[in-house]
């Protein structure tokens, strides 16, 4: 009886959900632009039963439709944060939320909720390199917060795994942020660290480019 139960309940989320995301793109030209109200996350979790991940998909379908369309019909993206945060509570692994919902949030201007937004990945995935190299290429294209941004990547670079371009972004965000002696001293460890011949060239090759090339001669590279 339970489980009969449960499965009418959701099967009505998955109708209300559905009507959700077709409403929206019928009323969109006749309602007030934008998203005008998102269920709490803790409402959410409730309703769903323990089918957490089916209405975090169905959620995430309704960011992308309500994205998609307003991408290209006056840019409304109100409570897009917040319905991103509804759906990576419902599922913390579900990684296009992250990574579309992150751009997302850059692009309307919430540089800030794309942060908190890639932190809740980071918390759920913690080795995971891609988290704070987004976090440095979304405050490096939508902020002038280089010097934060060099943090990230710095961050993401020390991660197994990590990108090379995650040091190399290091390096340059702080040369940026007029850091000149923090740029010098991540491309002296990247060439100092690196196991790649041809990363390890690109560091000395600026190295010199900028005066240092005496540091080269005074340290040993450890590979």
């Amino acid at each position: 009886m339970r489980a009969s139960l449960q499965a009418l309940l959701i099967a009505a989320v998955g109708f209300t959900s559905i009507q959700w995301t077709h409403q929206g793109w019928q009323d969109a030209r006749v309602r007030l632009p934008g998203l005008q109200s998102v269920p709490s996350p803790a409402v959410a979790k409730a309703i769903a039963a323990g089918f957490d991940g089916f209405l975090a998909d169905l959620a995430y379908i309704r960011f992308s439709t309500y994205w998609g369309y307003w991408l290209t019909h006056g840019r409304a993206f109100h409570n897009v944060a917040s319905l991103l945060d509804l759906v990576v509570t419902l599922d913390p692994r579900l990684r296009s939320a992250y990574e579309i919902g992150s751009v997302a949030l850059g692009d309307a201007g919430d540089i800030d909720g794309a942060l908190r937004l890639l932190g809740r990945g980071a918390k759920a995935s913690p080795k995971d390199s891609w988290f704070p190299f987004q976090a440095g290429m979304l405050l490096f294209l939508y902020s002038t917060r280089h010097g934060e941004a060099a943090t990230y990547f710095e961050r993401a670079a020390a991660l197994p795994g990590a990108d090379p371009a995650a040091a190399f972004f290091a390096a340059r965000m702080h040369l940026s942020s007029d850091r000149r002696d923090l740029a010098v001293a991540t491309w002296l460890n990247i060439w100092r660290t690196s196991s790649s011949q041809a990363v390890r060239t690109c560091a000395a090759n600026w190295l010199k480019k900028e005066g240092q090339a005496a540091l080269l001669r005074e340290e040993t590279p450890r590979r």
